[in-house]
Order: C-alpha cells, then structure tokens, then sequence
C-alpha cells in the first residue's frame, strides 16, 4: 500500500531541513543536509507518494520554525508513528518525550527509567527516531562529558543544546 504524505521544510542554520505530514500527522523529519529519501532509512517496509501542499504542513512549518528561533519550548503537532518503529522503540521515544526542555539525560538514566540493561536496543532505538526535533532526542547524551550519536549530526546536537540554554552537557 502507498501512503500519500505531503512535504515542506524549514531552513535551520542555511540548511533545509525537509520534513512529512500524513492525514494523520508528521511522521518524519529529516536530518540537515538529508533528502526526503531518507525516510526509507526509517520506514524500510512503506511506500509513499509525496506531494508538495503548503496548506496541509502550515501548522507543522511554524511549530518548527517557532522552536528553531527559540519562540517553542514544546510543540502541539499532531504525530503519526503507526509504521514507524516496534513497541520498545515507542516506549524509549515516549520517555525521550517527557525529558523538559533545557535538560538532558543520560544513557543510563534511560535505562534505568526503563528497567533494562541494554545499551545496544537503546542507542537502536533512539537512531531509529523518524521525528528529528520533535521527539528530542537531542536531549539524550551519553554521558556528562560526552554529547553520543545524533542522526542529525553532532554539530547540530550541540546547537540545539545550546539553544536550549544548556551550558555544555553541564546541567544534568
């Protein structure tokens, strides 16, 4: 079956950063400097016909852009993540979902809100985010002395970080 989605983007630091909008909600951001095509990274089992249609990604562009000037702390979209992931990997996306604005977690502290000892399924899980700032993985670092992994590049993890007012990993 081929899913129709709609897309846009939003321009973060002279880079557009592309994103798609089902009848249901966004079910993808793009990393900087990333296409569309990404998507099948993440969705690897979907199909889908795109369409370029301002007026069903308005709501989403700005929410974006709100965030990406520092006008958002959090963000009221409506998501769509039934083909994306497996349940484990929606449990950890809903935990990075509760970590506030200006803070951060650890690894560990994932594991142990999620009672596993499991760094691989983690760090998997949280890679496999489909929803690039809006479920914000940013948030999660590996230690306080190390930043970890981000699809979207550790020179944006850190940006976004920093945007948030989180002096360096600092204030965990």
């Amino acid at each position: 079956m081929i899913k129709k989605l709609y897309w846009n983007f939003v321009t973060y630091d002279n880079q557009k950063i592309f994103f798609t909008v089902s009848n249901h909600g966004i079910n993808f951001v793009a990393s900087p400097k990333g296409q569309i095509s990404e998507i099948y990274d993440l969705y690897p089992k979907c199909k889908f016909q795109f369409e370029y249609k301002k007026d069903r990604t308005n709501q989403y562009e700005e929410e974006l852009e709100e965030y990406l000037n520092t006008e958002r702390t959090n963000f009221n979209l409506s998501m769509d993540l039934s083909d994306a992931g497996d349940s484990f990997q929606h449990l950890v996306w809903q935990k990075i979902m509760q970590i506030p604005y200006g803070e951060v977690r650890t690894y560990h502290d994932l594991e142990m809100q999620l009672g596993i000892n499991d760094r691989k399924r983690l760090v998997k899980a949280i890679n496999a985010n489909p929803l690039l700032i809006v479920i914000p993985d940013h948030r999660v670092i590996e230690t306080k002395d190390q930043l970890g992994d981000y699809r979207g590049g550790l020179a944006m993890k850190s940006q976004l970080l920093e945007m948030e007012a989180i002096n360096g990993i600092n204030n965990i």
